[in-house]
């Protein structure tokens, strides 16, 4: 159970990421989204896998 909720943090975090870069580089331009794709996406994952936790708990 706590697997699969933090795959779906995981996505969900990825898949907002995604959404910021596709605006950024619509609006701003390819320059801008290659800079904020280098902070936004590595963020976005790093925060999540942060959140994860180090070790399961055995199953008794």
């Amino acid at each position: 159970m706590l697997k699969s909720v933090h795959c779906i943090l995981l996505l969900a975090a990825l898949a907002y990421a995604a959404w910021i870069e596709w605006s950024v580089l619509t609006s701003a331009g390819l320059l801008w989204g290659i800079f904020f794709g280098f902070f936004i996406v590595p963020f976005a994952l790093f925060a999540v896998l942060g959140l994860a936790p180090k070790k399961m708990p055995a199953r008794e």
